[in-house]
């Protein structure tokens, strides 16, 4: 099973301004016989700045730059600044969603996915026969 990135359904919102440009960050999905697990590079990001929803079966990864974050100095030079994001993931059935973890470390999220124990695997048996 894969783990994909599903596009949000498109908004019909007017518009008088363009909107900026949203940043996505970079993601790698990494698969094991036990879980899936999900890598985001939020370099700059506080863990209260970040939010992971399910959505039925969609994983929704979301970052909102706090309002306190706002400095009082003015900048002469401004080249970055984190930008709010979200991000989808359609997750595969046997995810136990359950048994979600998540970890922030050094400017990396990492999602761990648990997969579901595998239904009792079918063991050899004698079947005796009746009548």
């Amino acid at each position: 099973m894969l783990i994909t990135t599903v596009r949000p359904r498109p908004t019909y919102l007017v518009q008088h301004k363009p909107t900026p440009r949203q940043e996505q960050p970079s993601v790698n999905v990494l698969e094991n016989e036990t879980a899936f697990q999900i890598q985001l590079a939020v370099p700059g990001w506080k863990k209260s700045d970040l939010s992971i929803e399910l959505e039925k079966e969609v994983l929704v990864v979301a970052a909102h730059p706090s309002e306190n974050n706002q400095e009082t100095a003015k900048f002469q030079r401004q080249e970055f600044k984190p930008r709010a994001f979200k991000k989808h993931f359609q997750l595969p059935k046997n995810v136990d969603v359950e048994q979600i973890t998540a970890v922030a470390t050094d400017g990396v999220l990492n999602i761990t996915l648990p997969k579901r124990a595998k239904e009792q695997q079918a063991k050899a048996r004698t079947i005796e026969v009746e009548g």
